[in-house]
């Protein structure tokens, strides 16, 4: 009889320390008072890139060179660059170019409302049938990951019998450096744009793909001008630039 009733009081004890751990959230310890305290439960975290955002996000980026207002236009964050050729009518100086933020946007140009007021203006003298002026940027994106590119600009040209200038747009593991590095063209570093601006009166969009593969720097480099094509001066604006990559 002993015996039944220690048995039994030994599972009633098993049955009621059960009870308390499995309510509790997690194991049960005693501490040097003698009580008992629950520790809480913890799990590591995990990542998966979904297509949701949890890898590698998708990057858009809109450049319109000013704010709202008369006076506010600026380049901050690009850098103007030109190949071109020596003035022969200024021994020992390269043709007169320049790049800024001038109050002639979209919005000026086809009276509509847009977005503000500026574009990126590039002035080149061409009288000697040649030169580049473009600006670069560099573009953060995620090192080691594939991105499907789409860049696309608004560009200002006056139809005419000839092509004056043609716009150029590359985007790339490193930056243009030379008129050459804006020849048509995909390889694995670059893909590059050039087109005649001048087939038309008005804003005309540009539109360049890429497939980056694997970016190993942590970043791309975009640029966008124009270069010569008439022994002439000549004024264009570009606007409205957008970037989206697309992480694979």
């Amino acid at each position: 009889m002993r015996f039944a009733q220690g048995l039994t009081l030994a599972l009633t004890l098993l049955a009621v320390l059960a009870s308390g751990c499995a309510q509790s959230g997690g194991p049960a310890t005693t501490t040097p008072t003698g009580t008992t305290t629950t520790m809480p439960t913890t799990s590591t975290p995990t990542t998966t890139a979904t297509s949701s955002g949890s890898g590698p996000e998708a990057i858009r980026l809109f450049f319109d060179f000013g704010g709202e207002t008369k006076g506010s236009g600026d380049l901050s964050g690009w850098t103007a660059k030109a190949d071109v050729p020596n003035d022969p009518n200024r021994p020992g100086s390269k043709v007169a170019w320049n790049v800024t933020a001038c109050e002639a946007g979209y919005e000026d140009h086809v009276h509509i409302q847009y977005h503000p007021v500026h574009s990126a203006c590039f002035y080149l003298d061409g009288r000697q049938d040649d030169g580049t002026v473009w600006i670069s940027r560099a573009i953060p994106v995620a090192a080691g990951t594939s991105y499907v590119a789409n860049v696309t600009v608004k560009a200002f040209g006056q139809e005419s019998f000839n092509t004056v200038a043609d716009i150029v747009l590359r985007l790339g593991q490193t930056g243009a450096a030379t008129e050459a590095d804006f020849a048509t063209g995909i390889d694995a570093r670059h893909a590059s744009l050039r087109k005649p601006l001048d087939t038309a009166n008005g804003w005309t969009t540009y539109s360049l793909d890429w497939e980056t593969g694997r970016t190993p720097g942590g970043q791309l480099h975009l640029d966008v001008g124009i270069s010569a094509i008439w022994e002439t001066e000549m004024t264009r604006y570009v606007d409205a630039v957008q970037v989206l990559l697309i992480p694979e």
